[in-house]
């Protein structure tokens, strides 16, 4: 046992000796390139360089995939250091990136904006970089093609261009999706409803989320693996808190006299309005959830 601590020991201190000595050594030679790209107004990042030359070869802000990467390094030496030296040079070099997020020429817009404006948002809960990422991902998701099921890498004289880095960009449309999405967990009335973002309520399926809900609670009791067991219950509740809210129970509006438990419940694809309604199965559903939790 001792052996062994002795070993673990050791490797902790190799971890953290190297990560000071990597760090520290980028943040020397980061600094002193900060530098000289602010004394050319950043109009330019570095891109790739020869070992026996003293400059990169740098392209424009807006005509490299790689251009994000600069400022994503000082994103990574801010949390390292947290020093106010190393988060100006971080903002100053990732403001001037913010019109990537408008091209829709090329899908390279995810590569730019997540090591930038991505990394950043995480780090310092920006809500203006938090709007960059969005643009970016409505940009993105321009190139999507519904027959080809892709989005298009480049825009490319002949056939649909698709490239293996096109599943690193899309980094950029879960970003944004995780970030604006709805964290109720109530699903929208059916898959292939269309939806308009311009409007903040999509019509919903209560039904169909109680009875998913119920289902977990039931998919619980099957499992032995504590893990698994509690995600399923923590998933169950998650769901049940806001059909169990004004949001989403009749009580919710003073204008409805249905004597229902939950409203916005979904009934098939008739030709009247199928959405929106409340159903008996979703407050069927919706009891059964809360009395299964109970008796646990």
């Amino acid at each position: 046992m001792a052996a062994l601590l002795l070993v673990i020991t050791l490797l902790m201190t190799f971890v953290d000796v190297t990560a000071f000595n990597v760090m520290g050594y980028a943040n020397v030679q980061y600094t002193i390139l900060y530098y000289q790209y602010r004394d050319l107004s950043f109009q330019s990042f570095p891109f790739i360089g020869y070992l026996l030359q003293t400059d990169w070869i740098s392209l424009p802000i807006l005509h490299s995939f790689t251009n994000g990467f600069f400022s994503g390094i000082f994103s990574n030496l801010l949390e390292f250091y947290a020093t106010q030296s190393i988060f100006k040079m971080a903002i100053d070099l990732t403001l001037p990136l913010a019109s990537v997020a408008n091209i829709t020429d090329t899908h390279d817009v995810g590569f730019v904006i997540m090591s930038s404006f991505g990394h950043g948002c995480h780090l310092l809960k920006l809500s203006e970089y938090l709007q960059i990422i969005i643009t970016a991902a409505t940009s993105l998701s321009c190139r999507y093609s519904p027959t080809v099921q892709c989005t298009r890498s480049w825009d490319s004289k002949e056939g649909f261009l698709v490239i293996i880095d096109n599943m690193m960009n899309l980094e950029l449309l879960f970003e944004a999706s995780n970030q604006t999405c709805s964290t109720d967990l109530v699903p929208y009335w059916d898959f292939d409803a269309p939806h308009n973002s311009t409007i903040s309520y999509q019509s919903r399926d209560t039904s169909a989320a109680a009875i998913f809900a119920s289902d977990l609670v039931e998919l619980s009791q099957y499992v032995t693996a504590r893990e698994t067991k509690d995600y399923f219950l923590t998933s169950a509740k998650s769901i049940v808190d806001p059909l169990a809210s004004p949001t989403y129970l009749i009580l919710g509006n003073k204008d409805y006299v249905l004597r229902a438990i939950i409203v916005n419940g979904t009934q098939g694809p008739y030709s009247e309005k199928p959405y929106d309604i409340a159903t008996v199965l979703g407050n069927y559903y919706l009891t059964q959830t809360v009395l299964r939790l109970f008796k646990l």
